[in-house]
Protein backbone atom coordinates (compact mmCIF):
# COMPACT_ATOMS: atom_id res chain seq x y z
CA UNK A 1 0.00 0.00 0.00
CA UNK A 2 2.78 2.48 0.92
CA UNK A 3 4.65 1.54 -2.27
CA UNK A 4 1.60 2.44 -4.37
CA UNK A 5 1.07 5.65 -2.40
CA UNK A 6 4.70 6.61 -3.08
CA UNK A 7 4.30 5.79 -6.76
CA UNK A 8 1.25 8.08 -7.02
CA UNK A 9 3.10 10.87 -5.20
CA UNK A 10 6.13 10.59 -7.52
CA UNK A 11 3.93 10.55 -10.65
CA UNK A 12 2.13 13.68 -9.42
CA UNK A 13 5.43 15.46 -8.69
CA UNK A 14 6.89 14.58 -12.10
CA UNK A 15 3.91 16.22 -13.82
CA UNK A 16 3.65 19.25 -11.51
CA UNK A 17 7.27 19.90 -10.44
CA UNK A 18 7.46 23.22 -12.31
CA UNK A 19 4.64 24.60 -10.15
CA UNK A 20 6.51 23.80 -6.96
CA UNK A 21 10.15 24.32 -7.90
CA UNK A 22 11.12 27.33 -10.01
CA UNK A 23 14.32 27.36 -12.02
CA UNK A 24 14.27 31.09 -12.81
CA UNK A 25 16.99 32.63 -10.69
CA UNK A 26 16.59 29.94 -8.04
CA UNK A 27 19.22 27.30 -7.42
CA UNK A 28 19.26 24.02 -5.55
CA UNK A 29 21.85 24.75 -2.85
CA UNK A 30 21.65 21.56 -0.82
CA UNK A 31 20.08 18.13 -0.36
CA UNK A 32 20.28 16.47 3.06
CA UNK A 33 22.39 19.42 4.25
CA UNK A 34 24.06 18.58 7.56
CA UNK A 35 23.53 20.88 10.52
CA UNK A 36 25.82 20.21 13.45
CA UNK A 37 26.02 22.56 16.43
CA UNK A 38 27.34 21.96 19.92
CA UNK A 39 24.71 22.95 22.49
CA UNK A 40 27.05 22.33 25.42
CA UNK A 41 29.92 19.89 26.08
CA UNK A 42 28.73 16.37 25.27
CA UNK A 43 25.45 17.52 23.68
CA UNK A 44 25.14 18.30 19.97
CA UNK A 45 22.28 19.27 17.71
CA UNK A 46 22.44 17.27 14.51
CA UNK A 47 19.94 17.51 11.69
CA UNK A 48 19.68 17.06 7.95
CA UNK A 49 17.77 19.65 5.93
CA UNK A 50 15.93 17.88 3.10
CA UNK A 51 16.21 20.71 0.53
CA UNK A 52 17.83 24.15 0.49
CA UNK A 53 17.19 26.65 -2.31
CA UNK A 54 18.81 30.01 -2.97
CA UNK A 55 17.03 32.77 -4.89
CA UNK A 56 19.55 34.99 -6.59
CA UNK A 57 16.84 37.49 -7.50
CA UNK A 58 15.60 37.92 -3.90
CA UNK A 59 18.92 37.08 -2.20
CA UNK A 60 16.99 34.65 0.04
CA UNK A 61 17.36 31.06 1.15
CA UNK A 62 14.50 28.59 1.56
CA UNK A 63 14.74 25.56 3.81
CA UNK A 64 12.25 22.81 2.92
CA UNK A 65 11.43 19.85 5.13
CA UNK A 66 9.53 17.04 3.41
CA UNK A 67 6.88 15.21 5.43
CA UNK A 68 4.42 12.50 4.50
CA UNK A 69 0.90 12.45 5.84
CA UNK A 70 -2.17 10.36 5.24
CA UNK A 71 -4.29 13.31 4.09
CA UNK A 72 -2.32 16.47 4.94
CA UNK A 73 -2.04 18.64 8.03
CA UNK A 74 -5.11 20.15 9.63
CA UNK A 75 -5.15 23.39 11.66
CA UNK A 76 -4.41 21.47 14.87
CA UNK A 77 -1.23 20.00 13.35
CA UNK A 78 -0.14 23.39 11.97
CA UNK A 79 -0.43 24.95 15.44
CA UNK A 80 1.50 22.17 17.22
CA UNK A 81 4.64 23.90 18.52
CA UNK A 82 6.44 20.56 18.92
CA UNK A 83 5.76 19.71 15.27
CA UNK A 84 7.01 23.00 13.83
CA UNK A 85 9.98 23.31 16.21
CA UNK A 86 12.14 21.15 13.94
CA UNK A 87 12.16 23.55 11.01
CA UNK A 88 12.50 26.59 13.29
CA UNK A 89 15.63 25.03 14.81
CA UNK A 90 16.89 24.31 11.31
CA UNK A 91 16.52 28.02 10.48
CA UNK A 92 18.29 29.06 13.68
CA UNK A 93 21.25 26.72 13.22
CA UNK A 94 21.50 27.14 9.42
CA UNK A 95 21.95 30.87 10.01
CA UNK A 96 24.67 30.29 12.62
CA UNK A 97 26.51 27.50 10.81
CA UNK A 98 26.69 29.22 7.41
CA UNK A 99 26.79 32.83 8.68
CA UNK A 100 23.64 33.84 6.77
CA UNK A 101 21.44 36.63 8.14
CA UNK A 102 18.40 34.97 9.70
CA UNK A 103 15.99 37.39 8.00
CA UNK A 104 17.20 36.04 4.62
CA UNK A 105 16.01 32.50 5.43
CA UNK A 106 12.49 31.20 4.76
CA UNK A 107 11.11 27.86 5.94
CA UNK A 108 8.50 25.55 4.48
CA UNK A 109 7.02 22.14 5.12
CA UNK A 110 6.38 20.22 1.89
CA UNK A 111 3.72 17.73 2.93
CA UNK A 112 3.13 14.75 0.63
CA UNK A 113 -0.32 13.22 1.00
CA UNK A 114 -0.56 9.47 0.72
CA UNK A 115 -4.33 9.56 0.16
CA UNK A 116 -6.43 12.04 -1.80
CA UNK A 117 -10.21 11.82 -2.09
CA UNK A 118 -11.51 11.55 -5.66
CA UNK A 119 -14.69 13.52 -4.97
CA UNK A 120 -13.26 16.09 -2.57
CA UNK A 121 -15.33 19.03 -1.44
CA UNK A 122 -12.48 21.46 -2.28
CA UNK A 123 -9.91 21.32 -5.09
CA UNK A 124 -7.02 21.74 -2.63
CA UNK A 125 -7.99 18.44 -0.99
CA UNK A 126 -7.32 16.62 -4.29
CA UNK A 127 -3.70 17.81 -4.53
CA UNK A 128 -0.95 15.43 -3.44
CA UNK A 129 1.14 18.28 -2.03
CA UNK A 130 0.37 20.69 0.77
CA UNK A 131 2.80 23.53 1.43
CA UNK A 132 2.92 25.07 4.88
CA UNK A 133 5.07 28.03 5.86
CA UNK A 134 4.92 28.35 9.66
CA UNK A 135 5.64 31.65 11.37
CA UNK A 136 9.41 31.74 11.91
CA UNK A 137 10.08 35.10 13.51
CA UNK A 138 12.20 35.77 16.57
CA UNK A 139 9.49 34.84 19.11
CA UNK A 140 8.57 31.50 17.48
CA UNK A 141 12.26 30.56 17.04
CA UNK A 142 12.90 31.51 20.65
CA UNK A 143 10.06 29.22 21.76
CA UNK A 144 11.54 26.35 19.72
CA UNK A 145 15.02 26.88 21.18
CA UNK A 146 13.49 27.04 24.66
CA UNK A 147 11.64 23.72 24.08
CA UNK A 148 14.91 22.11 22.98
CA UNK A 149 16.92 23.56 25.87
CA UNK A 150 14.30 22.45 28.42
CA UNK A 151 14.44 18.93 27.02
CA UNK A 152 18.25 18.87 27.14
CA UNK A 153 18.33 20.15 30.74
CA UNK A 154 15.76 17.58 31.80
CA UNK A 155 17.20 14.57 29.97
CA UNK A 156 20.99 15.06 29.91
CA UNK A 157 23.35 15.89 32.79
CA UNK A 158 26.35 18.24 32.57
CA UNK A 159 28.62 15.30 31.61
CA UNK A 160 26.47 14.52 28.55
CA UNK A 161 24.99 11.38 30.15
CA UNK A 162 21.27 10.58 30.04
CA UNK A 163 19.43 11.21 33.30
CA UNK A 164 17.74 7.97 34.33
CA UNK A 165 14.72 8.89 36.41
CA UNK A 166 10.96 8.63 36.52
CA UNK A 167 9.52 11.35 34.29
CA UNK A 168 6.05 12.74 35.03
CA UNK A 169 3.30 12.14 32.51
CA UNK A 170 1.28 15.00 31.12
CA UNK A 171 -1.92 13.34 29.97
CA UNK A 172 -4.42 15.24 27.90
CA UNK A 173 -6.87 14.33 25.20
CA UNK A 174 -4.53 15.62 22.46
CA UNK A 175 -1.35 14.13 24.00
CA UNK A 176 -2.95 10.72 24.46
CA UNK A 177 -4.76 10.62 21.11
CA UNK A 178 -2.05 8.74 19.19
CA UNK A 179 -0.07 7.21 22.05
CA UNK A 180 0.60 3.49 21.60
CA UNK A 181 0.51 2.92 25.38
CA UNK A 182 -3.09 4.13 25.44
CA UNK A 183 -3.96 1.83 22.56
CA UNK A 184 -2.40 -1.10 24.43
CA UNK A 185 -4.30 -0.01 27.56
CA UNK A 186 -1.18 -0.09 29.76
CA UNK A 187 -0.99 3.61 30.65
CA UNK A 188 -2.84 4.32 33.91
CA UNK A 189 -2.89 8.08 33.17
CA UNK A 190 -4.37 7.90 29.66
CA UNK A 191 -7.20 10.31 28.91
CA UNK A 192 -9.84 8.34 27.06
Amino acid sequence: MFYLDGKHILNFLKKKRGGYFSTKGTYLAGVETLLYQELRPGVQFKGFIDLVFYSEVLDEWTIIDIKTSTSGWNDWAKKDDNKIAQILLYKEFFSKQFDIPIDKINVEYFILKRKVPKDAEFAAMERRVQQFRPPSGKIKRGQAVSLMNNFVETAVDMDGEYIDKEYPTSPSKSACMFCSFKKMRICPDAVL
